[in-house]
Formats: structure tokens, sequence, C-alpha cells
């Protein structure tokens, strides 16, 4: 085990030194005036209007579609799982559901949107990362550190915003839709059809999508269709967006020591949908939005004739106005309200939570925009909780025209979910009864983040390191008895989690290009000392792209996770690497054939989370066609 972790520390040294001390693109290779150009103008939404990338004062991870063709990488698990500092936590099966922990904070402190439109589950916080398909992504941003001084209370941890849509030069150049379709391991097969065009200010894009698994073991089988709609209307004055999204699912849940639960199922049926309206008046923006949320989510276990079923009903609308002034001053202002409604058997009758908000915000660029400074401050009022502030402030100095320097103090909060308060559940399980029950007595949680971070591009060559520290009040973590018949959420008088995040990316040469990425984490209960459940102190990631003169793609990528703690009383779970590889072949400028090998060495001795196994090696073949 020390020898393989040593690879990836080697690799990682192999990638990071070049990276740190190349002071000209003609060390490493070619430059790539296409990849800088992108760079630049990437629009990202760290505050709720429209910004470019340059202009953000927080860290940013964004993943464009074409970086998500160069990885290989099919699954939006795959993808977020390459971001230092995220944890995927696997279950229900292959490409069942899964959520992410975001610097140790758990997932309903991560808020994931699709085009702005939230799909954080209402009732728990947490958001299905599996709920994404990739075929129709454009790009993904990432901000870790507290967002709740710009979203409000399920952000304290980070945000994750999908962005949909094809390309808009893809009209220019011909193309008006793809095909997708992809066969592979536990009979796993997917269908998608994308439909696009751009007419004068008018474009669309529609997709649909339908994927089906036997699954890898007994129980574990699924069926998932969706279907997404995007118009956008752009003018001088008014740019619209309308975004529909749909989503239904049937699969088998297969938790327990093996997979040994062969009866339990689970169904979600989800219709989302939000209007962007953004105007602009001189040197005045403006944003009025909203979206409407329903979801259905059904789950069963024949054999013990229970059924729970939870009916979720969201509503938003928000106003956001942003005023420059003379290019040294950005203000921003808005105001939120939101209903939420639940009907859940779980929570044994129907709950409501109301909550409007105001925000404000303002940057300010010194020393010829080499320094820019930002703060913010948000006021909510809540029906359940009663009334929260967060605030922030965070800086980005540019030294020499070479390392950005970034800074960041954050004070946000995470009021308990419904499902916190109010769940209710018990399931006999050979002859025993276990309990899940909610606590109507949590308090709000409070977090004050700290980051610093220093961050070098030079052409073909990047590299950063970040330094984080979250010091937590009341921390909302779900517990078992040390008998495991009764889980529920607890406050945990205080907490920390601080660490380290590095990770490097360099091209070597036109064909060649290297990437690694670590994090070590300490994430502990300050009063009893103990580990906090599911926090790996050590992670790692590297990995190797190679572009062949014939347009043919090879990537060889692997992760490693430290050893992980759920229970004080039981055994940690065990570390492990995982290796993949992925092949594509470009046919025509219009065909694309890929073949993807995960989990190479077909380890199937780990789990990620206790009690739910996971998949071997899986193999999958697929094709891509333009038209």
């Amino acid at each position: 085990m020390k020898k393989k972790f040593a690879v990836f520390v080697l690799l990682f040294a192999v990638v990071l030194i070049p990276c740190l001390f190349a002071e000209d693109a003609q060390i490493i290779g070619k430059p790539s005036a296409d990849a800088d150009a992108q760079a630049d103008t990437l629009v990202v939404t760290a505050s709720r209007m429209a910004q470019n990338i340059g202009d953000v004062t927080r860290n940013i991870d964004v993943i464009t579609a074409d970086k998500i063709k160069a990885s290989g990488m099919e699954n939006i698990t795959d993808i977020l799982n390459s971001i230092n500092g995220l944890v995927i936590h696997q279950t229900s099966g292959y490409q069942g559901t899964a959520s992410v922990y975001t610097r140790g904070a758990p997932s309903e402190e991560t808020l994931v949107m699709i085009d702005g439109v939230p799909i954080n589950d209402m009732m728990s916080g947490g958001a299905d990362l599996t709920m994404i398909d990739t075929s129709s992504i454009q790009k993904i941003e990432m901000i870790k550190g507290g967002m709740s001084s710009v979203y409000g209370e399920d952000s304290s941890a980070g945000v994750i915003n999908i962005i949909t849509g094809a390309n808009e030069s893809n009209p220019e150049k011909g193309r008006y839709g793809a095909f997708d379709y992809e066969y592979g391991s536990f009979n796993y097969q997917k269908e998608a059809l994308e439909l696009y065009n751009k007419t004068g200010g008018l474009a669309y894009d529609v997709s649909t999508v339908q994927e089906n698994s036997s699954g890898y073991a007994a129980n574990s089988d699924f069926t998932k269709r969706s279907a997404d709609v995007k118009l956008d209307y752009n003018s001088a004055f008014l740019d619209s967006t309308f975004i529909g999204l749909y989503f239904k699912r049937e699969m088998g849940v297969p938790f327990g020591p093996g997979g040994s639960d062969l009866t339990s199922r689970q169904s979600d049926e989800n219709y989302d949908f939000g209007l962007n309206e953004r105007f602009n008046i001189g040197d005045v923006n403006a944003k009025i939005s909203g979206y409407m949320r329903s979801a259905d989510l059904g789950f069963q276990d024949p054999s013990y004739g229970t059924y729970s079923d939870n009916i979720k009903k969201e509503y938003e609308g928000n106003a956001v106005f942003s005023y420059d002034l003379g290019g040294i001053l950005d203000f921003e202002t808005g105001y939120e309200s939101n209903v939420k409604n639940i009907t859940a058997t779980n929570i044994q009758g129907e709950k409501s939570n109301v909550n409007q908000a105001s925000l404000s915000s303002i940057t300010a660029k010194l020393l010829n925009d080499t320094l820019l400074i930002n703060g913010g401050f948000r006021a909510d009022f809540n029906s359940a909780y009663g009334n929260m502030t967060s605030e922030n402030i965070s800086a980005k100095y540019n030294l020499f025209d070479m390392v950005d320097i970034r800074g960041l103090v954050d004070k946000s909060f995470s009021a308990p979910t419904l499902g916190d308060l109010y769940w209710y559940e018990a399931d006999n399980y050979y002859g025993t009864l276990y309990y899940t029950l909610g606590n109507p007595n949590l308090k709000i949680e409070n977090s004050t983040n700290y980051e610093l971070s220093f961050s070098k591009k030079v052409s073909n060559v990047s590299a950063s390191v970040t330094f984080f520290d979250n010091d937590i009040s009341n921390l909302i973590d779900w517990v078992s008895t040390p008998d495991y018949i009764t889980t529920t959420p607890v406050n945990i008088d205080k907490a920390s989690i601080m660490g380290v995040e590095a990770k490097a990316g360099v091209a070597v040469n036109d064909y060649i290009s290297l990437k690694a990425g670590y994090t070590y984490m300490k994430a502990v209960d300050t009063v009893t000392k103990e580990p906090l459940p599911y926090r790996p102190a050590n992670q790692a990631n590297a990995g190797v792209t190679v572009t062949l003169p014939s347009k043919t793609r090879i990537n060889i990528d692997g992760e490693y996770s430290d050893i992980r703690y759920y229970s004080e009383s039981a055994a940690p779970l065990k570390s492990y690497f995982l290796f993949n590889a992925s092949v594509s072949q470009e046919i025509t400028k219009d065909i694309n054939i890929h073949l993807n090998l995960d989990n190479v060495m077909n380890n199937t001795q780990y789990e990620i989370v206790n009690n739910y196994v996971m998949p071997g090696r899986a193999l999958n073949i697929g094709m891509n066609a333009g038209f």
C-alpha cells in the first residue's frame, strides 16, 4: 500500500515542480493561445450576476465541455471526483445515487444547480449527482468555501453550477444535433439525442436521455429517463432564458452487508422550470429570475410491507441589480423569496418553510485592477428558524503579473432541513426494528471559513496551493447509537476542518499532458477529539493524457482515498486505489468513438459508504455522431 501511494506522490512531484518554476512557455512546449483566450473570456456565477472569471476574488474550478471530452470521463461523479477537496459518496448501486462532500462538509451544505435551478433535495438538503447527464453540459463551475452570503443556507460549503446548452458555434459549423450511444458492463445502455440551433437572437437546445442497467449485483438495476429544454433570446437590451428539466428513475437499493437487501426499491420523478430575464441599461444591469420545482420520491420494501412517499414543491423568485461606477466600484443588491412545501410519509404529514432574504455586495478594483476586494452581506428571515445573517470579505492580488494570491474570510450558516427536524422511519430487518428519527431541537449550524491560496498559470502550465480552515459550531451530523438501533441528527458542540489542497497540470508538448492533485484534511470534533465520519485525511489523484497525430486520445488516471471512520466503535473503512483508462478515436469531424475501462484492477474490496457494496471492473464503449 505504501509503495502504491508513493507512486502518486512521485507523479505529483513530477507535475508540480515544473509548474511552480516554469517562467516561460518554451520550457514545456508550444503555447496554447486558444486555451488562454478561452480562460480570459469565461463567464462565471460567483455572484448572482454573470461576471468575467478575471473579476472573481474567490477560487473557482471551471471545467468546460472540451475538458470533459479530453478527460475521457463520461459520468458527472467521475468529473467532480477529480476536483481537489471533493468526496463523492456513491450508494444504491451502479450509477444509482451519489452525493458530494465539499472539504469535509456534508452534502446538504453544497448547493448544486443546473442553469441556476437547484437540484438539492428539499427534505434531506443534499443533491443526487446522478440526476445530471453530461451529454449537454457546456461547463461546470465549482466554488468551494462559504457562499451563504450569496446563495443562503444550502451553500455554506460551496456551490456547483452546471451550465447546459450546445456551443453557440456549432450551428455555424453546420452541426444542428448529436446522437450518443453507449453499451457496456452490467448490461448498461445509454441513448442520448440533442438538437440545437440559433437563428438571429433566438437559440434552442433540446435533449433527451435514457439509461438502464441490470446492475452488478442483485437488486442494483436501474432505469433513468430525462429531458432538458433550454431557450435563449438575446438582444442589445434584453436576454431571456427558459429552462425545463424532467427526470424519472426506477432502481433497486442494494443496502446491507454484501448488498444483502434484495427487495428495497426507489422511484423518482422531478419537474423543474426556470426563467431568467436580464436587462442592460447603460452601467446598470438587472436580473429577474425564478423557478418552480416539483419532486416525487417513493421508497418501498415489499418484503416488510413498508412504503414511503415524499411529494415536494418549491417556488422562488428573485431580483438582483448591479451598477458599475467608473470601472472602480461594482455594487450589487437583491431580494429573494422562497417557499418550500413537503407532504411526506416520513415526516407524518405536511410541513412548509418560507424564507425572505436581502443581499448586497461591493467590489473595489484597485492598483490598475491588480487588486480586487469584495465584501458581501445577506440577511435571511425564515418562518422556521428566525433571522440569520452571513458575511464575507475576499481579495485577489496579482503579484508581478505571475501569481494570483487570494484570501477569504466568510461567515456562513446551515439550517436544519425538514428531514433533520421531523424524519420518522422504523425498518424491520431480520426481526429487529431500526429507527431513523429527526430531532426538532436542533440548532442552526454556524461556520467561519478562512482561505488563502496561491495560483500560477504560464501558457500550458498551471499550479495552485490552497490552505483552508473551517471552524464550525453546532455542527449537524447524523450519528448512530453503539448498537446501530437508532440514527438521529445531533449538534456536535464544535468541529474543526482544516487542510491544504494542491494541484498542478502541465502540457509537456503537443501530445502529452500530465495532471495531479492532493488534499490533506483534518476533520475532528474538537470536544471529543474524534474524527468526523467519512472524512479521509489524505486523497490524491493523478493522470496522463496522450493525444496521437491519428486523432487518438488515451487517458489513464488513478485516485487514492485514505481510511474513513464512520463510527467510534467500528473499524474504519479501508483505504483504496482505483485506476481508470479511456481511449477515444475521431473517425471524422462529426463522428467519435470511445472506450472506457473503470476500476481497471477490478477492486471489489472497498466501500465508500459503509454497507454499500461497489462494482468491480466496468467496460463501456460508445459513439458520438453529430449531424
